[in-house]
């Protein structure tokens, strides 16, 4: 027995042990009473926790439709796919465009005249492409391929086996790009018996595609067969040459897919809360949250989101039984799928209302995000004056390149250097800083000397907007002359321009700024967020390119949004029903294991003064046994000496 020593019966002849275990049995039904309790609390802090899961499921579910680009989500379908593909984005207009394909961009390759073997030996000199000089002392067939393809000309080498006579092997160089835009431009300087000649074998030409027929028929070129600036929001991809037309509608399916998955766990929710409510009047047993009203609470504050209308809504699109989502008798979600099908097709923009939040603004203000905090504006709308307009960091070189590039010349503009070579000319050297935007978040035009208008300064353009991006640069060449980029070798950055020549132009970023419900917001490049006020929270794309007031933004909670940060409060906040129901669990599962602790003290602690006697009256009984024996012996012995 835990706690204390075993006790043997022998002299007492009494089940010392059994007599001990039953009284530490009788002691210990407080504590099991105690133990008993806190179990039947785990239980039902478990289950709490086990409706947190399906909480959480619910609003991973609601996610996707509290967003409203994916109620504009498109689908465009393809007449003949022999001549392209398309894809939509959501500015896309729904309806049909049809064109033809007259001709496919094709790259531009030249050919050289035949070789004996790809070790053939070229003569001596020098072969420029693009701008990039190649040496060729030395090298043979195979090897002024290879020092073609390192020199980042922009021109793939091959070279092709055809098989035919005794020089069958020839140099193929390919454009990298194709339509006009990716044009050969080549100059071989090299002598000996082994000097290349390069002819055209395929000329480099733009996709043509042409709207309607006849003399009004509207024809357009491009250098890619992969167009994404002809039809706004589609990308076409050519493939082939011929009629074709397209049809742009709404992505209902994708619609009625994330509706459905709503619909799925909401029933998991509420088949949750009605099992755990359960009363068996047969048994008298009940389910482990069966009458918590902290249970009850959240089941109403579901219930009401389906079935209250959406502020600022017209009545006959502001509730979602108006779309299909109705609660059956048995507190189920159902969904009319044609109902909401019919509705998709006939206004969008009406269904998105109803379950995202959603910002009706101006053409040059596009609705970015909203918070729990922001409030639906009602239908006069938040008030919009825009005070600053956002601006990107610029720096224009100071001096213009007059000439083609007289050396190599290394740009590096914010920290990603940029090799230029010697011959090219300021469209090529622009080509090459803009080849690597992605990796500067810096854009090069050709303009005037104060950054505006058209000329021959290498202007410099920060991507994004605002303050917080900033851009240097520098060159490893001098810009006097008018033969190179013009930067100069003097670090420039947007805030100290002038550089090398002192001449140099630029302009820091700035911030858009602006009021929104007539309070000052916070500006981030072209973002303005809301701080304070009912639009707190709202934040807004900002593309205006002039200050004023703007017309109001009116804005709308939808039905899921306000049941997506319902369910964000439940299991995120420790004020929510969920919040004050498991720490009301957890706080007295806490005092339950120190009451526990105390009881099982005080038991052992009985049991112990129980032992502690039992042993003493065992001791006892031992030495009186031992007394009476030796009285006994005396007593015979006396006994057997009055006998003799």
């Amino acid at each position: 027995m835990a706690g204390t020593s075993s006790i043997s019966g022998v002299i007492s002849g009494l089940q010392t042990d059994q007599i001990l275990e039953k009284l530490r049995q009788i002691e210990m039904t407080p504590v099991y009473r105690l133990q008993s309790k806190q179990a039947e609390l785990n239980k039902r802090l478990s289950v709490w926790q086990s409706f947190n899961t399906k909480l959480l499921s619910l609003k991973t579910a609601l996610s996707p439709l509290t967003l409203p680009y994916n109620f504009s989500a498109h689908t465009v379908s393809v007449s003949n796919s022999l001549v392209c593909s398309a894809s939509a984005s959501a500015s896309a207009a729904l309806g049909d465009t049809a064109f033809s394909v007259v001709a496919l961009a094709t790259a531009e390759q030249m050919s050289s005249q035949g070789y004996a073997s790809d070790a053939d030996v070229i003569g001596t000199g020098t072969i420029v492409l693009n701008g990039k000089t190649i040496t060729t002392d030395g090298l043979t067939l195979a090897g002024l391929r290879d020092a073609i393809n390192g020199a980042g000309a922009g021109v793939q080498a091959s070279v092709v086996n055809t098989g035919a006579g005794a020089t069958p092997y020839r140099l193929l160089l390919t454009s990298t790009s194709t339509g006009s835009a990716g044009a050969i431009a080549a100059t071989v300087n090299v002598t000996g018996a082994g000097a290349p000649v390069l002819t055209t074998v395929q000329a480099a030409q733009d996709a043509h595609l042409r709207f309607g027929s006849g003399e009004a028929a509207v024809d357009v070129y491009r250098s890619s067969n992969h167009i994404t600036d002809v039809i706004t929001g589609v990308t076409l991809d050519l493939v082939g040459t011929g009629e074709v037309s397209l049809h742009v509608a709404g992505d209902t399916a994708a619609v009625q897919e994330k509706v459905e998955a709503l619909v799925k766990a909401y029933n998991e929710v509420t088949a949750f809360i009605k099992e755990q409510s359960k009363f068996d009047s047969t048994t008298n047993t009940s389910s482990p949250l069966f009458g918590d009203i902290n249970l009850m609470h959240i089941e109403d504050s579901l219930y009401r989101t389906f079935s209250e209308p959406v502020a600022g809504l017209p009545p006959e699109m502001c509730l979602l039984s108006q779309v299909g989502l109705r609660r059956n008798m048995e507190g189920e979600l159902t969904l009319d799928s044609a109902m909401l099908e019919q509705a998709l097709v006939a206004d969008p923009t009406a269904v998105t209302k109803l379950f995202a939040s959603y910002a009706e603004c101006a053409s040059d203000i596009t609705y970015i995000s909203s918070t729990q905090a922001t409030k639906a504006s009602g239908p006069e709308g938040y008030a919009l004056e825009i005070t600053q307009v956002a601006t990107q960091a610029r720096v224009t070189a100071g001096v213009a390149q007059s000439a083609p590039l007289a050396g190599d010349e290394t740009l590096t503009l914010n920290g990603v250097a940029i090799a230029l070579s010697a011959g090219m000319d300021q469209a090529a050297v622009l080509a090459a800083i803009n080849a690597v935007s992605s990796q500067t978040g810096v854009r090069a035009s050709a303009t005037g000397s104060d950054g505006t208008g058209t000329g021959a300064y290498l202007t410099l353009t920060r991507i994004g907007y605002g303050s917080a991006l900033h851009l240097t640069a520098s060159s490893t060449v001098s810009n006097a002359g008018g033969a190179s980029s013009g930067i100069g070798t003097v670090v420039v950055t947007e805030t100290s321009p002038g550089g090398e020549a002192g001449t140099g132009t630029g302009a820091a970023g700035v911030d858009v700024a602006g009021l929104i419900a007539g309070v000052a917001a916070s500006g981030n490049g072209q973002t303005l967020t809301a701080t304070s006020g009912d639009a707190a929270g709202l934040a807004l794309l900002v593309r205006a390119v002039s200050t004023g007031v703007k017309p109001p933004v009116i804005f709308t909670r939808g039905a899921v949004t306000d049941l997506a940060d319902m369910l964000a409060f439940l299991t995120e906040d420790s004020d929510s029903a969920y919040g004050v129901a498991t720490d009301a669990l957890e706080n007295e599962v806490s005092r339950l294991t120190d009451e526990i602790a105390s009881a099982q003290a005080s038991v052992d602690a009985k049991m112990k003064v129980l032992t502690t006697q039992f042993e003493s009256m065992e001791a006892s009984l031992s030495k009186l046994h031992t007394q009476s024996s030796q009285l006994l012996n005396q007593l015979q012995a006396l006994a057997s000496t009055s006998w003799s």
